[in-house]
């Protein structure tokens, strides 16, 4: 492993790499540990991966790529294998104020990873008898990562991690709705996120000029839940909307199928172009009620046919 990549950069590219192979089913005992403050929850289960052709796919893609064969060498912890599930908890704020907590479930060697992140320049400490190892991130921002026990594992900025472990030696657990829609959530998807909030992304896109996209619908979002589930041959994606009102799910509804037909006027542009306006071609946008509804099924060959695309500047090529 490189030393100008840290630790964390390494082990959050596997969680990445292997995010959209993977099959879903909350741990409670990860649920339970989320800040209060916890407004979204991203969930994933990589210990299946190998199980559906695109999971194969992407460990290949990790094996060519990635440089993860070293960093399991050197760290004995090789996210291919030994990682079985991730939870990402966060407050949905941007800024200072914006936090974030990603949970891990596997099968860690804490001594041995331990030394590989002081190897590559991270500060240890110790808060309430746990080990912290303090490093920057890709974007230089500090980022700390502590082991409760040799199965989990928890990456977040100092003070969330620290409140994290509060939680552990107190047994006090996240509860409320936006933990039980978890789990309800949870149990439909393979990969899944549930939202208690969007507010703070309606108001991000107002700051910024919104790309188009009336704010005040973005606004009218009380909740937001989805995932995809992994079949032999297609990946099928979900997404449901609660809104305020009817009419406020049919302007949503009216909203994404404006931006849907943007993309498919583009299909004649470039290949990318294209394979992004078949993909739209298959979404249905409907509102049912309050909510607004979208679900599409994408063939398993179009996506590998994406993650192959070289990027530009890039001269990596992939499966056809």
């Amino acid at each position: 492993m490189s030393m100008k990549h840290s630790l964390f950069g390494q082990t959050l590219l596997g969680m990445t790499l292997l995010a959209t192979s993977a099959v879903a089913a909350v741990d409670p005992a990860l649920l339970a540990l989320a800040p209060p403050d916890t407004k979204a929850f991203v969930g994933i289960q990589v210990d299946q991966a190998q199980s559906s052709s695109l999971g194969q796919y992407m460990l290949a893609h990790m094996d060519s790529d990635s440089g993860l064969d070293k960093f399991a060498t050197l760290t004995g912890f090789d996210p291919r294998h030994d990682l079985s599930q991730i939870l990402i908890a966060t407050n949905g704020k941007q800024g200072p104020l914006g936090s974030a907590v990603i949970f891990g479930r596997g099968a860690f060697q804490p001594n041995k990873l331990s030394a590989a992140a002081t190897l590559s320049g991270a500060t240890r400490t110790t808060y309430s008898g746990i080990d912290l190892l303090t490093s920057k991130d890709a974007h230089q921002t500090m980022q700390t990562l502590a082991f409760l026990n040799p199965t989990m594992v928890l990456i977040g900025d100092t003070a969330s991690v620290r409140s994290v472990i509060d939680r552990y030696r107190t047994g006090t657990a996240f509860t409320g709705a936006l933990a039980e829609r978890a789990g309800e959530v949870s149990g439909q998807y393979q990969a899944w996120f549930v939202a208690s909030s969007v507010d703070e992304l309606a108001n991000n896109l107002g700051a910024g000029g919104g790309g188009g996209l009336p704010v005040n619908v973005m606004q009218s979002i009380l909740t937001a839940a989805g995932g995809l589930k992994l079949t032999a041959d297609a990946v099928t994606v979900a997404v449901e909307a609660m809104t305020r009102t009817d009419k406020d799910a049919q302007s949503l509804v009216d909203v994404v199928k404006f931006l849907a037909s943007m993309v498919q006027s583009n299909r004649g542009n470039d290949p990318n172009a294209g394979r992004a306006a078949t993909l739209a071609d298959s979404a249905s946008i409907t509102a049912n009620g309050p909510v607004m509804k979208i679900s599409m099924a994408i063939p398993e060959k179009d996506i590998e046919q994406l993650l192959a695309t070289p990027k530009a500047g890039s001269n990596r090529t992939g499966r056809n």
